[in-house]
């Protein structure tokens, strides 16, 4: 299903005339068209990237080392990291590099000549990552993160944004009918509860057919591998207990 064919459903649903001939035409002569368009635009960000880490969307980034620069700019396309994701470097792989989210403490341990964490420290700002210590020579640094581009379009390729009649929504086209939907109404200041409902239901389904995150417990995914679930060797007396288990 086509922007262009959502459109003209939401448009069936909410009792509004749809747009005669392209929907991105019509918005130099038509209010309601350009409504649409930008709507569908913010619904379509909405839905891949407030809600969950799909899968269409997770891409994995590699650098390499060269024992000289401490930061690597980021993908063109990152929009963002996966909510569970983490830093592993080639040299470690038992335990993932440390986040370091204030950036005040990241510059206090900068000024101080501070130690740092034995799995090595990781940052981000400036539009890079930035590691400590370097990354050596050969070394990658692996992690997933969230694309930018969750529309198909139709001249090839993915983008941002919605920018020819035919263009598409790989997630689900349905999610985004349903979420223009409630979303026209609660702007024009209808009845829209039973709609946000209706949409909230199918974005469970769709999540659900979509690759599950872990089940996390504490701060870590229960997992059939203790190296996983604990990054270092099981301590003394404990008992690892898996799904199923």
């Amino acid at each position: 299903m086509t922007v262009q064919s959502v459109v003209r459903e939401v448009c069936s649903f909410i009792g509004v005339r749809p747009p005669q001939g392209s929907v991105f035409l019509s918005p130099y002569v038509d209010r309601t068209a350009w409504e649409f368009v930008q709507l569908a635009n913010e619904i379509a960000q909405r839905i891949a990237y407030d809600t969950r880490d799909w899968t269409f969307l997770r891409e994995l980034c590699t650098f390499t080392g060269d024992g000289v620069l401490t930061s690597r700019p980021l993908p063109a396309n990152y929009q963002r990291m996966l909510l569970t994701a983490q830093v592993w470097k080639s040299s470690n792989t038992n335990a993932p590099v440390t986040f370091v989210s204030d950036p005040d403490e990241w510059l206090q341990k900068e000024m101080q000549n501070a130690s740092i964490s034995p799995m090595g420290e990781w940052t981000i700002f400036g539009g890079e990552m930035h590691f400590r210590p370097v990354l050596a020579a050969g070394e990658t640094a692996k992690f997933y993160y969230m694309h930018s581009n969750p529309v198909k379009l139709s001249s090839g390729g993915y983008g941002s944004q919605f920018m020819n009649d035919a263009d598409t929504f790989p997630i689900s086209e349905r999610l985004l009918k349903l979420a223009m939907i409630w979303q026209w109404k609660c702007n024009k200041g209808a009845t829209y509860a039973e709609d946000l409902a209706t949409y909230e239901d199918a974005l469970a389904k769709v999540a659900g057919a979509d690759k599950p995150s872990p089940i996390i417990v504490g701060h870590m995914p229960i997992s059939s591998d203790a190296n996983i679930a604990y990054w270092g060797p099981t301590p003394p007396g404990s008992t690892f207990v898996g799904p199923g288990l």
